[in-house]
């Protein structure tokens, strides 16, 4: 009987990723605004197509990303915001230290939704965010506890839309670092 090779931290599998990201736009013009303390929920797997008892290299795909955040424009308030990527992307490169730590780096591309507004002051407003954002990251492992953070930026169309007055698509910059807490099974 051949013996399955036992991988520990190189092993495919499922995560979950709680984190708390802080979104700002328009970082490079002075109209920018901070979408506030964003709580985000990831859920996602991971596989390995090169792998040995030190590293391994794999693509990490998270099949969602929600976050939610309230914050305020001027004297307008409060505002909120819905950020939402699907499909996360990474190439991942992993390092193990020993048998139960590991070190990642990855790189995603995550097609990206912000919706928000406030509906219930004047004056009312909506807006709708849409594109890629990219994500430069860094995670540490301890068994199947996980501790890391990532750095997204890009630029997103974006639409306002206020009563009488709708603004046509333009481009915003976004940047958006995060950390978070997870758990891989």
């Amino acid at each position: 009987m051949v013996k399955k090779p036992v991988y520990g931290l190189l092993s495919n599998g499922f995560y979950v990723n709680l984190g708390v990201a802080f979104p700002t736009f328009g970082i490079l013009n002075a109209n920018s605004s901070n979408f506030g303390f964003e709580p985000n929920l990831e859920i996602g797997n991971q596989w390995y197509f090169t792998r040995n008892e030190y590293w391994g290299f794999g693509l990490k795909l998270s099949w969602i990303q929600a976050g939610f955040s309230s914050y305020s424009v001027g004297s307008v308030t409060p505002s909120t915001n819905v950020d939402l990527r699907f499909l996360k992307l990474a190439p991942q490169f992993t390092y193990l230290a020993n048998a139960n730590m590991a070190i990642d780096i990855t790189f995603e591309v995550s097609p990206t939704l912000m919706l928000g507004g406030n509906g219930n002051t004047n004056p009312s407003y909506s807006y709708t965010m849409y594109g890629v954002l990219f994500a430069p990251g860094l995670r540490f492992r301890y068994k199947q506890y996980a501790v890391g953070g990532d750095f997204g930026f890009g630029s997103l169309t974006y639409t306002l839309d206020m009563p009488g007055n709708a603004i046509s698509p333009y481009s915003a910059n976004i940047v958006a670092p995060r950390f978070y807490l997870g758990l891989q099974f």
